[in-house]
């Protein structure tokens, strides 16, 4: 990403189908980055009219079902900050890109041999793509968790445009970096509006409590540790059960 301000309590990523211009507009100001949804990479060009200056202020990326190896270095060229893709139907040569940070779109149900590898694959983070529930549950925590000790990479999460403070406080928490919502109208970009506000009110991610952490869900310790403190050698270990 381009910018170097410090890391907020939680990034929030707005995604949008390339062909929604009037609410790109709405972007500036309220996302952290933001990601196109095309079918296709083979319209660049129109894509980069589209987002007009927005491109040089905000980071971008896309997300394509369709990926061709000879279009990511237009993309590149273009200023794309980075890729998201799935696991099926891209192809692997993908995996090889240096000058495009590459993001990996996963679900919840991802089978556990796949699990076990997800942080050797080289990308360099992942997007959690469950449908959300009207109501963040405790299900849902251990299903994020349940990846999240799998990996040390940072981990993003697609949530409501709605979600509630204590909700957003309980993903911060649990050690997810970033959520990613979709707004469909001006309506729902207000309401994006809204959550940036709720987000900034939240505990600067340096003060995040590891035993909070510990208390809410067990985890490995080195999942979430881009986004906690690091403890004293002493005393590690408490709390495990």
């Amino acid at each position: 990403m381009r910018s170097e301000a410090a890391v907020p309590p939680l990034a929030l990523i707005i995604r949008l189908d390339a062909d929604s211009p009037q609410l790109m507009k709405g972007t500036q100001n309220v996302a952290d980055s933001l990601i196109l949804r095309v079918e296709g990479l083979d319209k660049v060009k129109a894509l980069l009219k589209k987002l007009g200056k927005l491109s040089e202020t905000l980071p971008w990326g896309v997300q394509s079902q369709k990926i061709e190896m000879e279009q990511l270095d237009a993309l590149g060229k273009a200023g794309c900050d980075f890729l998201v893709f799935g696991i099926d139907g891209t192809p692997a040569s993908v995996l090889n890109e240096e000058d495009i940070a590459k993001v990996l779109s996963i679900d919840t149900s991802v089978e556990e041999q796949f699990l076990r590898v997800l942080d050797d694959m080289p990308t360099d983070s992942i997007i959690i793509e469950a449908e959300p529930e009207e109501r963040l549950s405790v299900r849902e925590l251990m299903a994020y968790r349940s990846i999240l000790f799998a990996v040390s990479k940072p981990v993003m999460v697609r949530t409501r445009i709605d979600l509630e403070e204590g909700e957003l406080l309980a993903l911060q928490n649990v050690g997810i970096l970033g959520i990613i919502v979709e707004p469909r109208t001006s309506k729902e970009m207000k309401q994006v509006a809204g959550l940036r506000k709720a987000i900034e009110g939240l505990p600067p991610r340096e003060e995040v409590d590891r035993s909070r952490v510990d208390a809410l869900l067990p985890q490995s310790g080195h999942a979430i540790e881009a986004s906690l403190p690091e403890e004293d050698e002493e005393g590690e270990g408490e709390g495990d059960y």
